[in-house]
């Protein structure tokens, strides 16, 4: 029972060292792909948050109105996916 317990113990602690290696290897092009993203993914952010909201003080019926507030939405939740990548993929392979 107690060699068990060692070989598991033994088990984790080599997948640990691999899952760092891991880290090590991939996490910089990583960052720079994901930085490379918010970099482009800002401005458009930008763009697309003017469009929705003159496209939303424009709208003539209700159904304009809501497919232009869903639309503020999603910019606004795609902001928040971008600014929470680099942790998220920092998280995930370390």
């Amino acid at each position: 029972m107690n060699t068990r317990k060692t070989a598991l113990l033994a088990l984790l602690l080599a997948a640990k060292d691999v899952q760092a290696g891991a880290c090590a290897n991939y996490l910089p092009e990583m960052l720079t792909i994901i930085t490379q993203l918010q970099t482009i993914g800002a401005p458009i952010a930008f763009l697309m948050m003017i469009y929705m909201g003159m496209k939303w003080y424009m709208a003539e019926g209700p159904e304009d109105r809501e497919n232009s507030r869903r639309g503020v939405i999603y910019v606004i939740i795609g902001v928040i996916l971008l600014q929470a990548a680099m942790p998220l993929v920092h998280y995930l392979l370390c």
